[in-house]
């Protein structure tokens, strides 16, 4: 059977951010992590490596090999972590239902796996976007009030995401307006 490492598209990804109020050294952390694409490419291809599986400590430890290795860039663990867990928001990767293995420190911790069907794939992505909470908090950037337009702009966004018809755009879109940049 032929693998598809192929992102579906049911689940956007955030570009990481900052507003423009915030400090260089926040506009510096965004820049340098933009290009997580090529991570969570390498993870797939790591995990395609291990059809049995990896814990997150296996993940951090086999990727600091090919860094060695292969030349590959190097990553932290938290990162690598982070792009796990978008992986799986896009239903490309999954973890066991149950967690066997042990971490270094005695915790219960899972395995995790490429999902190699694409529509098993979509079909995950789709499920952990119906599990989105609709009632998470919504941030207002700082600087405006919450107060009168923007609180009933609030209140309409929150309304549009449990109804399900708000967008990751509108809401891109709402933030660049107010000064947010990207």
């Amino acid at each position: 059977m032929a693998v598809t490492l192929d992102v579906p598209l049911g689940f956007p990804l955030p570009e990481p951010s900052a507003r423009t109020t915030d400090l260089t050294t926040s506009h510096a952390a965004a820049a340098s992590v933009r290009g997580t694409e090529n991570l969570r490419s390498r993870l797939r291809r790591l995990l395609q490596a291990y059809p049995n599986g990896l814990t997150h400590e296996q993940i951090v430890e086999a990727y600091a090999g090919y860094v060695t290795a292969q030349g590959w860039p190097a990553a932290t663990p938290q990162g690598i972590r982070s792009r796990i867990k978008e992986l799986e928001r896009q239903g490309v990767v999954k973890h066991d239902g149950t967690p066997t293995e042990r971490t270094r420190n005695g915790r219960l911790t899972h395995r995790w796996f490429l999902v190699t069907d694409r529509a098993e794939q979509s079909q995950r992505a789709a499920a952990i976007k119906d599990r989105a909470r609709p009632d998470a908090l919504l941030v207002i950037p700082s600087g405006l009030s919450s107060k009168g337009p923007v609180k009933a702009l609030a209140g309409d966004i929150k309304a549009s995401r449990r109804s399900g018809s708000f967008t990751a755009e509108e809401m891109a879109a709402f933030l660049l307006s107010r000064g947010w940049t990207r």
